[in-house]
């Protein structure tokens, strides 16, 4: 999933309550793909039915908000990756 994706998976996972009606998997993914690709919330909301998923851009929006500073805050800065 890349540096980015995995960061926004690991803090999804331990935001994400179980028995939610969204499993924390289809949230980073959807995160990730917004990160990754430099990505609209609206071209997000498009490509995710090619996995199953139907999600509204308003939706990937709250979740990159929700989650998107705490992967940003957890992610490893430039001292960890030794530059």
């Amino acid at each position: 999933m890349g540096r980015a994706g995995e960061g926004l998976a690991r803090v999804v996972r331990a935001a994400v309550v179980p028995g939610a009606p969204v499993p924390g998997g289809i949230i980073a993914h959807c995160g990730w793909r917004y990160v990754r690709f430099l990505l609209g919330f609206r071209e997000v909301e498009e490509l995710m039915p090619g996995r199953d998923v139907l999600v509204s851009h308003e939706t990937v929006r709250r979740w990159c908000v929700t989650f998107g500073q705490a992967c940003a805050a957890g992610g490893p800065g430039p001292a960890a990756r030794g530059t």
